[in-house]
């Protein structure tokens, strides 16, 4: 019998492998998983997309004649074309806190970013966020809900408490009631902790570099923040990023069919805010 049908007729088994990417930093380039931790529950259902329609495409690019950069590029921008998004434009905004967990030694540190809703009209949504966030820096996340409820949303027994925890971000702390959400979620402010100021304009990371056509609309203030619990130490914070610019070519595609002169640059701000650097110092415990 020819070795090779004799082969072919054997049952195909399937060889389940997890989703990789291809990470091309560094000396040892190689792929690597997409996701190190499988058994993840969402916290927070995804919104519903009023439809019973779906649109599929599958297009077959060709991997074997030149320029598969270039040719790939042109695909995705005709695709692009063909598609019509929905329409999210004047739907609530959502907001998302990364948490990550750094084992040191016998302890864990979390880490956390995020930020909160920067409307006016999202006062009480910020005082919702940073409660939720700060559940999961204490632990705490999902404790008053038993988890044999067959809720999808409990988090009971999926983090550990950590040694310590630190929130950072934009937390768009314009309003009034704003000042006291950190200790009301037993988070301690680091600018606060190293003896500063609540009001003082030696604290504010917003409103000295802003667009042009925002200038004079808000006040400058504190809206970034790092927070912090457990057995951890605020030692020292610096703002950075002040004065940062960069100069970028202003003009228009169609004006770019020759080099560029000196008018045609302009020196722009990095970003908005002042960037927040702190130092800490950790400390052995437990738990938070």
């Amino acid at each position: 019998m020819n070795p090779r049908l004799a082969t072919s007729r054997q049952p195909i088994r399937p060889n389940i492998q997890p989703c990789r990417y291809f990470d091309s930093r560094g000396p040892q380039q190689r792929w690597r998983p997409a996701f190190t931790q499988t058994d993840v529950r969402a916290t927070q259902q995804l919104p519903v997309i009023d439809t019973d329609k779906l649109h599929l495409v599958s297009w077959n690019i060709d991997f074997s004649t030149p320029a598969p950069t270039e040719r790939m590029a042109e695909a995705l921008k005709y695709l692009n074309k063909l598609q019509n998004e929905h329409d999210d434009r004047n739907g609530p905004p959502t907001r998302d806190a990364l948490f990550v967990d750094i084992k040191l030694q016998s302890s864990i540190i979390r880490l956390c970013n995020t930020h909160l809703e920067s409307l006016a009209s999202g006062t009480p949504k910020r005082a919702a966020q940073l409660k939720l966030a700060s559940e999961f820096m204490h632990g705490t996340a999902g404790s008053s809900a038993p988890n044999d409820s067959g809720d999808a949303n409990a988090t009971d027994g999926l983090f550990q408490v950590p040694n310590a925890a630190i929130l950072a971000g934009d937390l768009n702390a314009f309003a009034p009631e704003d000042v006291d959400l950190p200790s009301k979620c037993d988070l301690n402010d680091a600018y606060l902790a190293l003896g500063g100021t609540e009001g003082s304009e030696e604290g504010f990371t917003w409103g000295y570099q802003c667009p042009d056509w925002m200038d004079g609309q808000f006040p400058c203030g504190r809206l970034d923040k790092v927070l912090f619990c457990g057995n951890i130490e605020a030692l020292s914070l610096a703002k950075t990023g002040q004065g940062l610019k960069t100069r970028i070519d202003v003009r228009m595609p169609e004006e770019c069919s020759g080099p560029p002169s000196d008018d045609d640059f302009e020196d722009i701000w990095v970003t908005d805010h002042f960037g927040l650097a702190v130092d800490f110092k950790l400390m052995q415990s437990d738990s938070v």
